[in-house]
């Protein structure tokens, strides 16, 4: 199992690619990136965090914090943006299959 601080190295850098493709509009690779970064985040929850005492794995979770907090706001920014982008794919996914059964 990986000690606390390569979690908190793993999780910063997930955190930080969320981050860079908040900011380029890739939300699609985001929302798969996204459950690595939340199996990280289950994975940490089970240790004992409350007692690490480590500046470097605490300043990592800050940085986490942060950098997670700027990616949500994009988000939220771009929600509608977001939304018609995956009503497209869906609708460009069903006409694919509809077109696929007529071959």
């Amino acid at each position: 199992m990986k000690s606390i601080l390569q979690l908190a190295e793993h999780l910063a850098q997930l955190s930080d690619q969320l981050l860079e493709m908040a900011q380029n509009g890739a939300w699609q690779e985001l929302e798969e990136q996204q459950k690595q970064y939340t199996q990280l985040i289950e994975q940490l929850s089970k240790t004992d965090l409350e007692s690490v005492t480590d500046k470097k794995v605490l300043a990592l979770l800050l940085h986490t914090k942060a950098t997670e907090q700027k990616a949500t706001q994009l988000a939220a920014d771009n929600k509608d943006n977001i939304v018609k982008a995956n009503r497209t794919r869906e609708r460009a996914s069903k006409m694919q299959k509809t077109l696929d059964a007529f071959k």
